[in-house]
């Protein structure tokens, strides 16, 4: 039997496995974040701005600043939501910034072992689910290629 197949199928699996540890421990970190402590803060900018990606596409953003106190120390955040990407519509960024104008008071979620890491909002974004969903993917195939090389190569 040729080999080649073989390890190629055994290096995607370990590609997909890995991918598969990585997207369980990303959902795991977002549902941590649910029962981190909440602070009071202000908003204290709040706009959308955009840039051009490496294909020339316009990707826009919420570029969200906020002030909050924890743990006796002001802190400044930025990050909406754990996940939250850069999106090709507007519209997304505008709907964000809509519900968090400047000088909104609003609640935060802080990391208590490091106030800095903090997010307005305990949702997961729906794209922290695509990591495992990929690794699990290719696991998934690779065992089956595994399975159909050890098969045909004993039938």
């Amino acid at each position: 039997m040729d080999n080649y197949p073989f390890i190629f199928a055994c290096v995607f699996l370990g590609i997909g496995l890995g991918i598969t540890i990585f997207g369980i421990s990303y959902i795991a970190k977002g549902l941590r974040i649910k029962r981190w402590p909440r602070a009071g803060g202000t908003i204290t900018k709040s706009i959308v701005n955009s840039y051009f990606d490496s294909e020339g596409e316009n990707m826009y953003y919420p570029d969200i600043s906020y002030e909050f106190e924890a743990l006796g120390k002001t802190y400044i955040g930025s990050m909406v939501r754990y996940g939250l990407g850069h999106s090709s519509a507007a519209e997304s960024a505008e709907q964000i910034t809509t519900n968090y104008f400047t000088g909104k008071n609003v609640q935060v979620i802080y990391n208590p072992q490091d106030p800095s890491s903090a997010y307005l909002e305990a949702k997961i974004s729906k794209w922290t689910i695509a990591p495992l969903l990929l690794g699990l993917s290719m696991s998934g195939f690779s065992a089956g290629m595994i399975y159909s090389l050890f098969y045909s190569q004993w039938s």
